[in-house]
């Protein structure tokens, strides 16, 4: 399934077993057996992580605790924007959930 916005279009993989379809402006996700609940909520959580990723962003800050431990900016990478809000603290953010979560890696 594939999801565009503002911020760009990300690619959602859904399971077998589970479709979607568009009611009243809203995305529903359907399964067709009580064996597919899983992979009902697993497919629903990443259709809204690529709606609220190509529409919003995400966004994460790291606090930095610690003796002798300082935080400096990296180069640029195409789809993550990380910011060096002080010598202790770094925000990342952008639009793909997984790759926002630099910053606590």
């Amino acid at each position: 399934m594939e999801f565009k916005g503002p911020k760009g279009t990300l690619k959602t993989p859904i399971p077998a077993g589970v479709t979607f379809k568009q009611e009243e402006g809203a995305l529903v996700a359907e399964r067709s057996g009580d064996d597919l609940a899983a992979f009902h909520g697993l497919a629903r959580a990443l259709a809204n992580n690529a709606v609220v990723g190509v529409t919003e962003g995400f966004s994460r800050e790291l606090d930095i605790v610690g003796v002798g431990y300082k935080a400096r900016s990296p180069g640029q990478e195409d789809r993550i924007r990380p910011r060096l809000l002080t010598s202790d603290r770094v925000s990342s953010s952008g639009w793909n959930r997984s790759q926002s979560r630099a910053c606590e890696r």
